[in-house]
């Protein structure tokens, strides 16, 4: 819509600038010159010369302002002295790299009647920041010299400083080093300067090989290298390293690097499933006390399949005693075993399910779930006893069955449910369904499905459809559901409406919303409607700072039932509030508020006729500010509501936190760590209230870990009327035990040096190096050495992104991988985004990249990623490139001419090549038997034009 919209806009402009007929060229003139000085297009107006010596009077330029990739629509007056017959003409003249777009010469006789005309001027993508001279505007008169006006062009700074990771994901050794690279890529308009960091947990140890500064010329980018040494006692798991680009003290971007930590030698030996058994008891002050012990078994059972199992017991009866309790990790629960695999999950215990809108959500109790897949079909199941209580009444059976199969564009979809809750809920259903999913293209899916439901008060056909359409950036959806016996038949509501969108309007502002209806029934209410809508438009000020709009309106009505819920009777609800919250991230420090105000109002009666409605002002306030270093963490946290109550008294609520952490040196090789907070609440009673609590975990051995827990807290108080500290230890033990089916395969990744494919005595290993089979993974030590978990009938896998730089896999099909040397080199490209409108995704696959030596030999490149070409086994050397884009369904060009790839077996070989997508295209008007019919105009590719629609008098971006 915005881009037909724009074409018109277009049309319109050039319209009525060249093609002003003479009778309402007065008219014109004065719509034309409002129009020029509420949008800023600039006119110059020079007196002609009377004759042909006073030609130099007209010499002079015309300024305008605008970006890279963009377009500037600017109005040139035409002198009143300048003749409309007779031999000349008037001609605009682009400089080298910027285009003019549309008619850019006019003949004397075509300038009969009209008064400027208009020069579109299409700004290269590489344009440099500063004043530009982009084209010339020549007047041409017969007898007379020709005169010419220079266009400048003041070129926006445009500060786009990209990080891009190339490496594979990170893992290694306890004690080992690993190296990782990443490139800065300047798609800018300004030379670059940044100086880059690296933040690792404590005890490791970085080294930045190539320098922290560098210099980032525009349209190039420039390849770093890190050096990551991990410590011996480092645990197994997963890390992360922080990597912040800086620019004059301030951070441009920070990324995250993720690092594996994988198990040893000594460890896989008995990598199996890690037991832990825990004793947690809570007292008071006055003695009373409670107990739980829990017991876990976590890890891999063998080879392919996982354990997770839990077990309690132990009761609470105080509420203070659960809470302190559960700060420990010891709570009670159903015992619940669960046996995951690459294909499938059984949970055993609690077990909960859900279906479809139709056939049945939210199904719990205690049982057995499964979930089994495979390439093109997909089949989870449920067979349990829902949960008994003195409300709901005693268990009743919950059973259903789902499965999906793909056929083609098609997943079609079948289900069935016997669905009860306790015997004196009157939850229940039972439903058969039939369904669909259909990728419709465009990135667009839609979904049916339709059922049979049957349920305590009645039964009927329910039905549900949704259209979904999106992609990374944006999505659409509508999905309108009508499920007959509503929430009391394991369904969200009787009928439900609701439709979202996420829109990137830019590159910077983000938008969010969504709206709904539901109306559902149930026991206690014979009527219950909700409905709303919300908006959130984000505006991202800098890389790490972003303020965001907030707007919501909800209203609720409902009708009780008479019966044991009381007499019947109408109630409900609404809010309405706007608030704006603002986001910033600077280096370790993150802070973030929002504030908003609103109204809220209630209305209660017997009925519609007697009912009551009261409102209330509402204001609402949070904030939060975080510091988070290495080893630390401190956080606080304030919020405060006010409003008024039935009796118009005012009403504040407010909290305000304070809260920790901290790591702690321990010899034991496990982490201790100790965290506190400080938290007062007023308006909730009628005095302050100050919580305060603080624990610790002390490691004992490698084995056993204690933890201390206190807390006093004023809103649990003694039959004394006393606020009592509550004290809390847990005391843990873990064991890790052998696998039932252990690994059973070893080997060695090491330098072939004399290419017989054997290793011999004096061929080294390779330290570092990752293997895997199936699930497992290994990775090699020093000496080249691992041991490898898994099932044997698979193959041994070699991670060759894991290797030194310039080794390659040599051999297949033995435990001792012989790797050898080889040159390879990369073009590594990055499509620049369009400016304020998308990214563009563009597939590169049928790209064909050439390099050419100095005696005129090819090397074909292959692409073995989405944005990569490689080329194997080249020389050491320089290359000239080629690229050949024909195969490209997106117009691209190369921003700068193609750099040489120089190639060594000392330093990683490659280039980047920023390439910028297809040129302007616009639509011209031209009267047509009294109407416009649009024509159009294409720049040339390769000639530094670009695309956009006109707005009037404005420029306009890609």
């Amino acid at each position: 819509m915005r881009i037909s919209l724009g074409f018109t806009l277009a049309s319109a402009i050039v319209f009525l600038c060249e093609a002003n007929p003479p009778a309402a060229a007065a008219q014109t003139g004065r719509t034309a010159a409002a129009a020029d000085r509420a949008s800023g297009v600039v006119q110059v107006s020079r007196r002609w010369f009377d004759n042909p010596a006073r030609a130099g009077e007209l010499a002079g330029r015309i300024l305008a302002t605008g970006a890279p990739s963009t377009y500037q629509v600017i109005s040139i007056a035409i002198p009143d002295q300048l003749p409309r017959r007779g031999e000349g003409r008037v001609e605009i003249v682009a400089r080298d790299g910027f285009t003019i777009l549309g008619t850019r010469k006019w003949s004397l006789a075509a300038l009969a009647g009209k008064n400027k005309v208009i020069a579109i001027v299409g700004i290269p993508a590489n344009a440099h920041a500063g004043l530009m001279t982009a084209a010339d505007v020549r007047f041409y008169v017969a007898g007379a010299p020709t005169v010419s006006l220079s266009i400048e062009i003041d070129i926006s700074l445009l500060r786009e400083l990209a990080v891009r990771l190339h490496s594979a994901p990170l893992r290694a050794r306890a004690g080992g080093r690993l190296t990782f690279s990443y490139e800065l890529v300047n798609s800018g308009n300004a030379t670059e300067s940044p100086e880059t960091s690296v933040t690792s947990p404590r005890g490791w140890k970085t080294t930045q090989r190539s320098g922290a500064s560098v210099v980032v010329e525009p349209g190039e980018s420039v390849g770093r290298q890190v050096v990551v040494t991990v410590p011996r006692d480092a645990g197994t798991g997963s890390f992360f390293l922080r990597l912040d680009v800086l620019s004059a003290g301030v951070v441009r971007s920070s990324i995250p690097v993720a690092v594996e930590v994988v198990d040893g030698l000594s460890r896989q030996a008995s990598a199996g499933p890690e037991i832990t058994i825990a004793v947690a008891r809570a007292i008071d002050a006055s003695g009373r006390g409670n107990t739980i012990t829990t017991t876990s078994v976590r890890g891999p059972l063998f080879d392919s399949v996982r354990i997770d199992a839990r077990f309690s017991s132990g009761a609470t009866d105080l509420a203070q005693h659960s809470q302190a309790l559960s700060r420990l990790g010891a709570y009670r629960m159903t015992p619940t075993l669960v046996l995951s695999a690459p294909a499938g999950r059984l949970a055993l215990g609690a077990a909960g399910r859900s279906f479809t809108d139709l056939t049945g959500l939210y199904a719990f109790g205690r049982g057995a779930a499964i979930d089994l897949h495979r390439q093109g079909w997909h089949l989870i199941g449920l067979g349990a006893m829902s949960n008994a209580s003195p409300s709901s009444g005693k268990s009743q059976p919950l059973l259903g069955l789902r499965g999906d199969v793909d056929v083609g564009p098609i997943r079609l979809m079948s289900s069935l449910s016997h669905l009860r809750g306790g015997d004196q809920s009157g939850r229940q259903l039972d439903a058969a369904g039939f369904g669909a999913t259909v990728d419709a293209g465009l990135s667009t899916t839609l979904q049916g499905e339709v059922a049979r439901r049957r349920f305590a008060g009645g039964s009927g056909t329910g039905w549900s459809g949704e259209i979904a359409r999106g992609d990374s950036r944006n999505r659409a959806s509508v999905r309108v559901t009508r499920a007959p016996g509503g929430s009391e038949a394991f369904a969200r509501a009787v009928s439900e409406v609701v439709a979202n969108v996420t829109q990137t309007l830019s590159r910077r502002l983000n938008f969010s919303g969504s709206t709904w209806r539901s109306s559902d029934a149930t026991a206690a209410f014979a009527r219950l409607v909700s409905s709303g809508w919300a908006i959130r438009p984000e505006y991202r000020i800098h890389s790490s700072t972003t303020i965001a709009l907030e707007a919501h309106s909800t209203e609720l009505s409902a009708s009780t039932t008479a019966g044991q819920f009381g007499s019947a009777g109408d109630y409900g609800g609404a809010e309405r509030q706007i608030g704006v919250s603002v986001n910033a991230n600077v280096r370790q420090l993150y802070v973030s508020g929002s504030v908003a105000g609103g109204s809220v109002s209630r209305t209660v009666g017997k009925n519609a006729a007697t009912s009551s409605k009261r409102g209330s002002p509402r204001l609402w306030w949070n904030s939060m500010a975080s510091w988070r270093g290495s080893n630390s963490v401190v956080e606080l946290q304030g919020r405060m509501e006010e409003m008024r109550d039935l009796a118009g008294a005012v009403k504040r609520q407010s909290q305000l936190s304070l809260r920790g952490s901290q790591s702690l040196p321990s010899s034991t090789g496990r982490a201790a760590s100790a965290d506190w907070e400080v938290q007062q609440i007023r308006g909730y009673t009628a005095r302050p209230t100050t919580v305060v609590r603080a624990g610790v975990t002390l490691p004992v051995t490698t084995a056993m870990a204690v933890k201390l827990y206190a807390e006093r807290n004023p809103l649990f108080t003694s039959s004394a009327g006393q606020s009592p500290w509550t004290y809390a230890l847990r005391i843990e033990h873990s064991t890790r035990v052998p696998m039932v089916r252990a690994p059973g395969t070893s080997g060695y990744v090491y330098r072939d040096l004399n290419g017989n494919q054997k290793r011999d005595d004096g061929e080294p290993g390779v330290d570092g190096a990752v293997v895997g089979r199936g699930s497992g993974t290994a990775v090699t030590d020093a000496n080249g050495r691992y041991r490898l978990a898994g099932n044997t009938r698979l193959p041994i896998v070699l991670d060759e992104a894991s290797l030194p730089l310039g080794l390659v896999r040599e051999t297949t099909g033995s435990p001792d991988i012989a790797v050898g040397s080889s040159l390879s080199a990369e073009i590594r490209f990055f499509v620049a985004p369009r400016s304020a409108i998308d990214a563009v995704e563009v597939d590169l696959s049928e790209l064909r990249a050439i390099a050419r030596d100095a005696s005129g030999r090819e090397w074909v490149g292959r692409m073995t990623a989405p944005t990569v070409a490689v080329f194997d086994g080249l020389p050491p050397g320089s290359y000239t490139l080629e690229l050949d884009l024909t195969g490209v369904a997106e117009p691209l060009i190369p921003r700068v001419p193609l750099p040489l790839l120089r190639v060594t077996p000392f330093e990683p070989s490659f280039v980047t090549v920023i390439l910028d997508p297809r040129p302007l295209r616009i639509w011209r008007a031209e009267p047509v038997a009294g109407q416009s019919a649009p024509r159009e105009i294409t720049a040339p590719a390769g000639s530094g034009g670009v695309s956009g629609s006109v707005p009037p008098g404005s420029a306009a971006r890609r």
